[in-house]
């Protein structure tokens, strides 16, 4: 059985946090890791994730001061730490190439 997402109301494109992006893009990173598999496993389309590394790739998706665009603050103290530790993971394994 499959399971659908409605999003309903006026927005009806999904939110992604900085923190989030970075927690699938370091998933998709990892030895072995299928861009394809890490995409249907969070119901992301694939060129998204692609499209995220290469944001994390030219520093355009870091672990920054605040929220990005069209993000909600709430939590971001906590999202700010988890995105630094990503970061920093990413960068030393030499993974930001696409």
């Amino acid at each position: 059985m499959t399971t659908v997402t409605v999003l309903s109301g006026p927005e009806r494109r999904r939110r992604w946090t900085s923190a989030e992006k970075l927690r699938i893009v370091e998933e998709s990173l990892a030895p072995g890791a299928s861009i394809v598999e890490v995409a249907r496993r969070h119901d992301v389309h694939r060129n998204l994730v692609t499209a995220w590394r290469r944001q994390v790739h030219t520093g355009v998706l870091s672990c920054g001061p605040g929220p990005m665009h069209g993000e909600k603050q709430g939590g971001a103290a906590k999202d700010s730490h988890r995105q630094k530790r990503a970061f920093q993971r990413l960068s030393q394994h030499g993974n930001l190439a696409l």
